[in-house]
């Protein structure tokens, strides 16, 4: 993308008409635009916003209309428009908002009217005017989240409040055509995705089939199960952000306070050992009572209070003559069943005195089950007596960690209320950051852990949902148009994969590269030994490696550095753009995407001399187009790196020595 012109008529600073023709050769890219500060410098930003997004780019306090207009010339109406030409993927584009404002005599003020918004595009040589879609469409040129990056205000620019940064980074690669592909074919959350039409389509034919009617209710719940996952998950991230913001505060306000006295360090270090202490005690009270809720089979309470009756149990039982007599594997039952029938198993019939034998035997077995019966209980009584033992063991081994802790406490308890007395409330605040710092990094655990388990459902519930799809697709009955839908959305669905994993590959890599770019860049703007962590969201945090090649994580910057981590962002994600340029052939085609032009409003004006030419060492050969607005003393510092690039330089003037009337003018080169 490449910006021809800007015309603007009446706008803030600049009354009448202005025009600025921007440089866009390849040798001679960067246009300058000097001037001092609250003469209209920011209003170019302010116009090529305006013109874009209307005004919920920014919250503008001051009138979009000239002010020494209305004032001094009090005209019935005024007309404002701004106008910008524009080529992107090689199309020509002119875009013009305008707005009139008509004089309320009433209020002595002029009233607003509807803004008139207008796209023309050259097409085979025809000027044709966009119809609709006029959002969708700037949103396809240049996305709204990234407008703030590319049309950049040096001054009071940061990018980590910036929101939806991560979808506006996957905008600028192309990532979110090849996410919407992959939704537009199956999406849980889509009710006009490809597959989903599919699916209703075979369920008119199959209306009749409660089986099938079931599976897609099934089916349909999931898939709402799926969303509620998502949305969980959104959620604790956007929480875990917060606590990590706030935990970052807790660490700043105990570093600004750490110069405290020797009693202070001390009364702090008990108060944590304190807490640590009451939770271990907590958790061992839990152990004690939990042996006596019968939960292990290996130790039972019950036993312990029985354990002299067992014991003597056992010696009785010991002396127990409980030897066995009789036929080995026969029972009473078998003998009278022989008696009642009065004939062998071989079939001899029995008489009176082998029916007295068989009594005899029946007595002895009886016997025999009595003894059996005792081993048992001796058993059982074995048994008894060594959980009770256990049980023993486990008590008074949690007893004594108890009683040894209970003792720590009261000492601590003891030291606290001493140092405290004899501090005062000198220590009140701090002590009272690291009890909340400490409280938020377990609600940041409970969210990490929350995260996790939503994750683990989410694949559960996506098994669930492809393992229902393949039932329905073995329970429909198809029939001839049937089963021809029936391949169409296998077709839909498998292309679908084929996106999402496109899209999962390609997340990854562009990640890495950004990464890896971010850490050249920012080691070439700051000449410092850096490392740069790249966070999911596409913040950042700067670690500095220390003597001994230690690691540290960074405690914040100047605002120097701050601009210099910003303008450091946005670089690194114009040459991954150029880079996948680069990398498209026709043997190989990918989803593309182009760099966009940097216009950088006050992008030096916490920089010093060096770092102001370490990142013009970077940023002259990357962008294609570069916007410079400056005040005279920063350019003349980037001058020597960068006039060679200018192919435009202008000059904005105050009129009448006011800051409401602003002219721009081209200076010769």
């Amino acid at each position: 993308m490449k910006i021809e012109y800007l015309r603007m008529k009446n706008f803030r600073q600049f009354k009448g008409e202005n025009k600025i023709e921007f440089s866009k050769s390849d040798n001679k890219h960067i246009t300058v635009i000097l001037g001092e500060n609250h003469i209209g410098k920011s209003s170019i930003i302010h116009a090529l916003n305006w013109c874009l997004y209307g005004l919920k780019y920014d919250k503008i306090k001051s009138k979009i209309y000239n002010n020494d207009l209305a004032v001094n010339d009090d005209p019935y109406e005024i007309d404002v428009f701004v106008e910008i030409k524009i080529i992107h993927m090689e199309k020509e584009y002119t875009i013009r908002r305008e707005k009139k404002f008509t004089k309320d005599p009433k209020k002595n003020d002029y009233v607003s009217h509807p803004d008139d918004f207008k796209i023309k595009y050259l097409e085979n040589g025809e000027t044709k005017t966009l119809r609709k879609d006029h959002d969708k469409a700037i949103e396809g040129i240049l996305p709204f989240m990234l407008s703030r990056y590319f049309f950049f205000k040096g001054e009071n620019f940061d990018t980590s409040k910036v929101k939806d940064v991560k979808k506006a980074v996957h905008g600028l690669m192309g990532l979110n055509i090849l996410k919407s592909a992959a939704d537009h074919l199956y999406s849980s959350g889509t009710k006009d995705s490809v597959c989903k039409k599919y699916d209703q389509s075979i369920a008119k034919l199959n209306d009749s089939n409660q089986d099938f009617n079931k599976l897609k209710a099934d089916q349909d719940a999931e898939r709402k199960n799926y969303d509620d996952f998502e949305k969980n998950i959104t959620n604790m991230k956007e929480k875990l952000n917060n606590l990590n913001m706030l935990i970052n505060e807790y660490d700043r306000i105990i570093l600004e306070k750490s110069a405290v006295s020797d009693n202070t360090k001390r009364l702090l270090e008990i108060r944590i050992n304190l807490k640590k202490l009451k939770s271990d005690l907590n958790d061992q009270n839990k152990l004690l009572i939990g042996l006596f809720k019968d939960s292990n089979p290996n130790y039972k309470a019950f036993t312990f209070f029985g354990l002299p009756l067992y014991k003597n149990a056992q010696v009785i039982l010991a002396n127990v003559d409980n030897k066995k007599n009789g036929i080995p594997s026969m029972n009473v039952e078998a003998i009278d069943y022989l008696i009642k029938r009065r004939k062998c198993l071989c079939g001899c019939n029995l008489n009176d005195e082998l029916i007295n034998l068989l009594n005899e035997e029946k007595e002895r077995l009886t016997t025999a089950e009595y003894d059996k019966l005792i081993s048992d209980f001796n058993i059982a009584c074995k048994l008894n007596t060594d959980g009770g033992e256990t049980f023993i063991n486990k008590f008074q081994d949690i007893y004594e960690k108890i009683t040894t802790m209970m003792w720590k406490k009261n000492q601590l308890e003891s030291d606290e209320a001493s140092l405290s007395e004899k501090l005062g409330n000198t220590d009140v605040d701090l002590a009272k950051t690291i009890d909340d710092k400490m409280n938020g990094e377990k609600e940041k655990e409970k969210c990490e852990n929350i995260i996790k388990e939503n994750k683990l459902k989410l694949v559960e519930c996506k098994q669930k949902i492809d393992k229902l799809e393949a039932d329905i697709n073995n329970n429909v009955k198809l029939n001839a148009k049937c089963a021809l839908i029936q391949k169409q959305k296998a077709y839909a669905y498998n292309l679908y994969k084929e996106f999402d994993h496109l899209y999962n590959y390609e997340l990854n890599e562009h990640f890495n590269d950004i990464q890896t770019y971010i850490n050249k860049n920012y080691k070439i703007a700051v000449g410092e030994n850096q490392i740069v962590e790249l966070n999911p969201d596409y913040t950042f945090k700067i670690n500095i490696i220390r003597e001994n090649d230690k690691i540290t994580e960074g405690l914040g910057g100047s605002d120097g550095l701050n601009v210099i981590e910003n303008l450091v962002f946005i670089i690194s994600l114009i040459e991954v753009a150029r880079d996948r340029i680069k990398n498209i052939d026709s043997e190989n085609p990918q989803i593309s995407t182009e760099p966009y032009p940097l216009v950088m409003d006050a992008a030096f004006s916490y920089l010093d001399g060096n770092h102001i030419n370490n990142v013009c060492k970077i940023i002259s050969k990357l962008s294609e187009q570069i916007v410079f607005l400056l005040m005279e003393r920063d350019w003349e510092v980037a001058d020597s790196a960068l006039s060679k690039y200018v192919g435009a330089k202008y000059l904005i003037e105050a009129v009448n020595n006011t800051t409401e009337y602003s002219k721009i003018t081209k200076l010769e080169m």
